[in-house]
């Protein structure tokens, strides 16, 4: 028997998918906060309690929201006390209001692609009207900023 007959043995022994590939949630459960006038989604499952180990870095929720809507941001007059922090990078993210979680079907979030000015957002939704944040994407992104020398 060959290598390859080997592998497709044990594929075909271990590793059940559906004839059509992997089945996708036609939900996700996400949690929505608000900076300033502008609501953020981000996957629930991507979060971690902030309680624990000190945020290797701390990022203003004001930085999250795209520079040409920055100027839609008042000082002060939209102050967030709520922080959230995302798992794996130790992200933390102070200054935004922390609003509800929901159920969102994976077809109301339109893909945005790739984006220069605001990789962390990965989509946006028309109801309720939002970007959705990328908890990877900005983790790489604001801790890759913050490194030193980076």
């Amino acid at each position: 028997m060959s290598a390859a007959d080997l592998v497709a043995a044990y594929l075909d022994a271990h590793l059940h998918l559906a004839p059509d590939g992997p089945v996708l949630p036609d939900t996700v459960e996400v949690l929505a906060f608000r900076v300033g006038p502008f609501r953020f989604l981000c996957r629930a499952d991507a979060l971690t309690p902030t309680a624990g180990d000190v945020a290797a870095v701390t990022l203003q929720a004001a930085e999250l929201v795209p520079v040409p809507y920055r100027s839609h941001l008042r000082q002060g007059l939209f102050p967030g006390r709520d922080v959230l922090r995302l798992k794996g990078g130790r992200l933390e993210i102070r200054g935004l209001q922390i609003e509800h979680t929901m159920r969102l079907p994976q077809a109301a979030m339109a893909p945005r692609g790739p984006r220069a000015e605001a990789p962390w957002i990965s989509a946006t939704t028309r109801e309720p009207p939002a970007f959705v944040l990328d908890p990877d994407a900005a983790q790489l992104h604001f801790m890759r900023r913050n490194r030193p020398g980076g």
